[in-house]
């Protein structure tokens, strides 16, 4: 979760204030696509919150220094963005950016369950390392196009 933190931030920020460079005109969604949209947004600020807790949890990212009540807090936060993940519809994201579905499915959504096979005790430590490179690459796309995506309001 290096970099990544902040690029999610970032965005989180942006999308909850409303202050997006480029906001979709809201006459080109649907009331149910906006609805579903927010689940981008619940995903991106629930993976925020798990990296704070990581970051919080005093060694950045070794776990071992983590109480067990963070380390619950923790999954419970990665496991609640991979739902809202999981959750957001092919038509939604291709409204968001034209590029995302494969970089939302690919990177972040798988890079979420490849880091909870190894955090929900399946021990799966290649998993982890795998699943936040797929984060890192996906903090990268979004870091760099992340002025092309459009919400509405």
């Amino acid at each position: 979760m290096r970099a990544l933190t902040f690029t999610f931030f970032l965005l989180a920020l942006l999308l909850d204030l409303g202050i997006a460079k480029a906001w979709a005109d809201s006459g080109e969604w649907t009331q149910d696509q906006r609805v579903n949209a927010q689940n981008f947004i619940d995903a991106v600020v629930a993976h925020n919150e798990a990296a704070q807790i990581l970051n919080n949890g005093g060694a950045g990212s070794l776990m071992s220094l983590m109480t067990a009540e963070e380390e619950k807090s923790l999954i419970a936060k990665l496991q609640e963005a991979y739902e809202h993940a999981n959750a957001v519809r092919d038509d939604v994201l291709d409204k968001i950016h034209p590029d995302l579905k494969h970089y939302w499915k690919d990177k972040f959504t798988e890079g979420l369950r490849l880091e909870l096979s190894n955090l929900s005790g399946k021990g799966d430590v290649v998993a982890e390392v795998k699943g936040s490179a797929l984060l890192d690459e996906f903090g990268d796309w979004l870091q760099a196009n992340g002025a092309q995506i459009h919400i509405p309001k």
